[in-house]
């Protein structure tokens, strides 16, 4: 052992001159280092003179791309392959990091990996095992909006796929990578078609009959034929113009039958409530949700001053009455809540509070609430009945 502590290969031993050159190269490669990534730890080797950073409890040698040296890809280091990738997780070179199935060993289902749980799922994602990667939305905690997931940027949108910040994903045609033509999408076939639409290639959107799946008409199972006359493909709103003329789009803030039931409504009490209306002759939507001067921000359905609901027998008229229609699925009903997630990826139970919150804030308010649920409303058999199933706010909603 020398004096310098090294039993063998002592840099400053060897050759002394070397090594105060390299110490000089070193120390610049240092600063650069520590004014572009401040959280790291770096320090200069005592022994070789060579920058190292700390990862984990250890200080491995880097190079000035911040990366372990043997492992840069940009400086080609000992450990990455002739497919420009890290040798031991090279699926071309059959790395170590892959088992027979060609997927990584800890992760492979077949193979039993020590990250699979008892649910056949990665433990880490599991929601039955509750896995540290799962949040309180039931969502993944890096794709979870709610949680400000680290998958998003500051656009509100996936990091890899937003034009704005320039992700990964966008090439520079200002496109998606796979579906930009120019670049060669990886989504096209050699038809120049997407290859799940291509039926030369037998696309998985394909049907037997060599129609796309939600367009073939032998099949008479896709969401593009009309859903009224099963006949002709859809234009807009899974129903076709030209059998329907007087069809009225959807909206995306109202409903069609939220509107039915205000039109009831109307015609039951005898009163004249505020809302978005649909009027089918001039095939359009007339009219605005009425907004709380309180709460500008929340829209509800339907809207009734009190003076106007003086003297009636059912509707009190104590205060202002607001009306709302609960659509099942996008209000959370009980019936629900075994699904867990709607089709939308909102917990039905969140939901399902978040109504009741948005209630108690507009009671506070001084107004009161009369709603009905869509459950209840489509098993009604005759207009005359509708007020039994409409229902009164207090407290919580009921069902």
């Amino acid at each position: 052992m020398c004096e310098h502590g090294i039993s063998h290969d002592c840099c400053k031993c060897n050759n002394i001159e070397n090594y105060n050159a390299k110490l000089i190269e070193s120390q610049k490669l240092l600063n650069k280092l520590e004014k572009q990534y401040p959280t790291n730890q770096f320090r200069i080797s005592p022994t070789k003179g060579s920058v190292q950073k700390k990862i984990g409890k250890c200080f491995i040698k880097v190079c000035e791309h911040n990366q372990v040296t043997s492992n840069c890809i940009i400086c080609q280091g000992g450990s990455v392959c002739e497919h420009n990738t890290i040798r031991y997780r090279c699926r071309k070179c059959r790395g170590g990091a892959y088992c027979i199935h060609n997927k990584i060993k800890y992760r492979c289902k077949d193979c039993g990996g020590s990250q699979i749980c008892v649910h056949n799922r990665i433990s880490y994602y599991c929601k039955e095992c509750k896995g540290k990667g799962i949040c309180q939305h039931g969502k993944q905690k890096n794709s979870c909006k709610q949680c400000g997931g680290s998958a998003f940027c500051k656009h509100n949108k996936i990091k890899y796929g937003c034009k704005q910040c320039g992700g990964s994903s966008i090439c520079k045609h200002n496109k998606l990578k796979a579906l930009c033509r120019d670049c060669g999408g990886s989504r096209y076939c050699k038809h120049d078609k997407l290859k799940q639409r291509c039926s030369q290639c037998e696309g998985s959107q394909i049907c037997k009959h060599g129609n796309r799946k939600t367009r073939c008409f032998d099949c008479k199972q896709g969401s593009g034929i009309c859903s009224i006359c099963n006949v002709r493909l859809v234009q807009k709103d899974n129903v076709c113009r030209r059998c329907h003329p007087s069809y009225v789009e959807i909206c995306s803030q109202s409903s069609k039958i939220g509107c039915e039931f205000i039109d009831k409504l109307e015609l039951v009490t005898g009163m004249t409530i505020k809302h978005k209306h649909v009027d089918r002759k001039a095939k359009k939507w007339d009219g605005e949700e009425y907004r709380l001067k309180e709460w500008k921000r929340k829209a509800v359905d339907g809207y009734i001053p009190k003076d106007q609901i003086t003297g009636h027998p059912f509707l009190p008229s104590s205060s202002d009455l607001i009306i709302e229609f609960l659509g099942d699925e996008y209000h959370g009903h009980p019936t629900k809540w075994e699904k867990e997630i709607n089709w939308l990826g909102r917990c039905y139970i969140e939901l399902f509070d978040d109504t009741e919150n948005k209630f108690k804030k507009m009671k506070k308010f001084g107004y009161n609430i009369l709603y009905v649920w869509e459950n209840d409303y489509k098993n009604l058999k005759s207009c005359a009945d509708l007020l039994s199933v409409c229902r009164f706010f207090k407290n919580k909603i009921e069902f």
